[in-house]
């Protein structure tokens, strides 16, 4: 049986292009933080949202521990770094809080994974996909290298340590059409995605 995982949702981007919290944008009355809550408990022994205010999530029933990005205002490294080290356990499956189609069998499949990597990543159109990805703690001291030296980018780093990807068979069998790493950046994601005007943002108080 695998050791324990740690789950961690990025929480910590400012959502400018969207206009709008969108980790609070709502699809079928739930705010997209917590279906990715809800997908990661079903492989991850702890949850944690990692970055930003977390006042904003009041009202909102998570069951997540938050914790602060590792350095303030320095990307999803940072918040990848953060996770690492606030997570209870060595592996940690990160997710970023702008992906609507991340499943429970893909997670599930990449936490069996043999753990004989240093980081496991889904397989994007444009490379490893550092915000759908399993960090070992052993990427805890190169991540707090590179932000040190100013090097903030995710896929680079993922480079740098050698990062394998997903099974293709894997994928092929539980994402044949590549959705998972698709991310929802401006209000025109939502309709291009097929997400579409029935989605809308929670607001604090709503």
């Amino acid at each position: 049986m695998a050791e324990p995982l740690s789950g961690a949702v990025l929480v910590g981007g400012g959502s400018r292009r969207m206009g709008r919290d969108k980790a609070l944008l709502e699809v079928e009355g739930e705010p997209l933080v917590a279906r990715l809550v809800r997908v990661l408990n079903t492989c991850c022994a702890e949850i944690l949202l990692v970055g930003g205010d977390s006042s904003r999530f009041t009202g909102v029933h998570l069951g997540a521990r938050c914790a602060p990005d590792a350095v303030s205002g320095a990307g999803p490294l940072a918040g990848i770094l953060g996770a690492l080290q606030a997570a209870r356990h060595d592996a940690c499956l990160v997710v970023a809080c702008d992906m609507p189609f991340v499943t429970p069998e893909l997670v599930a499949a990449m936490a069996d994974e043999p753990r004989e990597y240093t980081a496991l990543a889904y397989p994007g159109a444009d490379g490893p996909e550092p915000m759908l990805a399993i960090y070992m703690g052993a990427c805890a001291e190169p991540l707090a290298a590179a932000l040190a030296a100013g090097d903030f980018r995710a896929r680079h780093f993922l480079e740098r340590v050698g990062a394998r990807a997903i099974p293709v068979a894997i994928v092929n069998r539980l994402d044949p059409d590549r959705r998972a790493a698709t991310n929802v950046n401006t209000p025109e994601d939502l309709i291009n995605t097929g997400i579409g005007p029935g989605w809308r943002s929670r607001g604090i108080g709503d």
